[in-house]
């Protein structure tokens, strides 16, 4: 092989090679695009659940490191269309903590969101009626992790203050007591039936959300199992 044949294969091959990783990169883009939708509608049913305006706490999942890019993506699409929408800001940031107590580098404010050791990698009953009295002023609690089961103290907090309960979660068979209760207001859920338009290409986030998921509202949820 000569010199010029050797530069011209070195070359096709980085050719090969930057095709590929574009491809890649865009394949990896294309794969979050469910997780964005997810964020963005959250963000806006949960603006429109409180009136346009005042403040939210969210709880998210602590996966530790390496970072979780499809939460990232879900996350910073959340907060993206807050920042669009405006009126509506984040109080405070809680993390249930879904890596072993001694591997885990991280802690949000309250100490007591973290699981007991061996417990389920969710919150525990009585720690949304502490978030409520912690952020007083929050007109609603937006859940990325499935509900625990509520205690009475959850209960009767969330309904003497009125907050709001936004689950961004699997649908559960607890949510639909939750709603005819009135604690649960809003969840945002896989879809339980095959979409319609399967065949369709989504344009838009709005088109990959309903591909995917579905709104819950109180009335909704009457027709759920």
């Amino acid at each position: 092989m000569n010199k010029r044949t050797a530069i011209t294969a070195f070359v096709m091959l980085a050719i090969v090679g930057l095709v590929a990783t574009l491809y890649l990169k865009r394949g990896a883009r294309s794969n979050l695009k469910p997780f964005e939708a997810l964020g963005e509608v959250a963000a806006q049913e949960t603006v429109k659940l409180i009136g346009g305006s005042g403040e939210i706490v969210i709880i998210v999942p602590d996966f530790g490191e390496p970072r979780n890019p499809i939460q990232e993506a879900q996350m910073n699409s959340f907060r993206n269309e807050l920042k669009r929408q405006k009126g509506v800001t984040i109080a405070g940031v809680e993390k249930v903590n879904l890596v072993a107590p001694q591997t885990s580098t991280k802690q949000g404010k309250l100490r007591f969101f973290e699981p007991t050791l061996g417990g389920p990698p969710l919150s525990q009953p009585g720690q949304l009626s502490q978030i409520a009295n912690t952020y007083a002023q929050a007109k609603a609690i937006v859940m990325f992790v499935d509900l625990p089961p509520l205690s009475d103290a959850d209960i009767s907090t969330l309904k003497n203050r009125g907050t709001k309960l936004v689950a961004v979660s699997d649908y559960k068979d607890s949510y639909k007591a939750l709603f005819q209760a009135q604690v649960l207001h809003l969840a945002l859920v896989p879809r339980l039936e095959s979409f319609p338009g399967k065949g369709k290409k989504p344009r838009t986030l709005k088109d990959w959300f309903d591909r995917s998921y579905a709104v819950i509202t109180p009335e909704k949820a009457e027709a759920m199992p």
